[in-house]
């Protein structure tokens, strides 16, 4: 908790912050020079100035809120640990204390939110109550249930947002269309309700696609790291990893039975086919592993912190943001080893 915390909680405090002044994070970006006079002592902090808000409505909602009570690291910290302490209840409820220590206990998670203050568990929260109500509960209404829980969880963070597609595609499979389009209704309902406010004119501009960043940024990639040594173009398109990741969906949606077989797997390939890869976006998949105890998961969240060697590079004045062959060998191999050893 005392550590001093990623770069990621400037943007949070500034964007919670300026929503209370009545400005949207959405239409102006940290150097807008309609908010110079709202510039705070942290405010040279904040990274990638020039681009607006990636984060999702509820995410910028939960950024106000804390910073109407104060914009402070300490607490918006406290409020990523509520919500990664309130995972660790909701697995311990289901699957014990002892295999939950693969959560409670794990380095990364320790790290991304009570040290790194990412606020990642906010996504994790209503994404595993989402998995335990599909997966292990029998009301009748867990359709509805699971597809509001989910779509918190993509109003929080993109990044679920396939997981819908499951859901939508076994309520056709096993109750009809009917109830297959209330379970996208309702998935989409978090976002649609909470983006309203951030609305103008018919545009709701909530992801800045024309960014550099969102372009093609690159971060501790994998396979187009692997692909840029033979195709040097691809280095300057991310959006092609679309593709293979839109058929890897249509396959675990063939293949996959329960939420956790779809949801771990597809974070699995998100991973590896991401332009952009931080060490906290391996807690994502952290939480299945308390249910199948898979061994890539236990020691990516060892390997993993090689990323950080980034971090050292940038205070040694090495600014390439570039992971050598070798220490890129090091921090995925042991999660490629572990996974397929683990799902042979």
């Amino acid at each position: 908790f005392p550590m001093y915390p990623g770069d990621d909680i400037w943007r949070y405090l500034w964007e919670g912050y300026i929503q209370l002044q009545g400005f949207s994070p959405y239409e102006f970006p940290p150097n807008a020079t309609e908010l110079i006079p709202y510039r705070t002592e942290w405010w040279s902090l904040i990274n990638h100035q020039g681009v607006t808000a990636i984060y999702p409505p509820i995410t910028q909602l939960g950024f106000r809120v804390l910073a109407a009570i104060t914009p402070g690291v300490v607490l918006f910290k406290l409020g990523f640990i509520v919500a990664d302490l309130l995972v660790g209840w909701l697995l311990s409820r289901k699957f014990g204390y002892q295999q939950t220590l693969l959560y409670a206990w794990n380095p990364l998670i320790i790290y991304s939110f009570a040290g790194g203050a990412h606020y990642d568990s906010w996504f994790i929260l209503p994404l595993v109550a989402a998995w335990l109500v599909f997966d292990y509960s029998q009301q009748t209404l867990r359709w509805v249930k699971s597809a509001l829980l989910l779509g918190i969880s993509v109003a929080v963070k993109w990044m679920s947002l396939p997981i819908l597609s499951f859901l939508v595609w076994r309520a056709w499979r096993q109750v009809g269309i009917g109830k297959a389009v209330i379970v996208m209704l309702c998935g989409f309902l978090p976002i649609g309700l909470t983006a309203i406010q951030f609305c103008h004119n018919g545009e709701c501009p909530l992801i800045p696609t024309g960014s550099v960043f969102v372009s093609y940024g690159r971060s501790a990639e994998l396979i187009p790291h692997l692909v840029g040594k033979i195709w040097d173009a691809s280095r300057k398109v991310n959006w092609i990893y679309l593709f293979p990741l839109g058929l890897s969906g249509i396959w675990l949606l063939l293949r996959s039975k329960t939420f956790l077989q779809f949801a771990q797997w597809y974070f699995f390939v998100l991973l590896i086919l991401s332009p952009i890869v931080h060490a906290w976006y391996f807690a994502w998949i952290v939480p299945f592993a308390a249910a199948t105890g898979n061994w890539g998961v236990r020691l990516v969240s060892i390997s993993t912190f090689i990323y950080f060697v980034l971090q050292y590079n940038i205070a040694q004045d090495n600014f390439d943001w570039y992971l050598t062959d070798g220490q890129r060998l090091w921090l995925w191999l042991p999660f490629l080893l572990g996974w397929f050893w683990s799902n042979e």
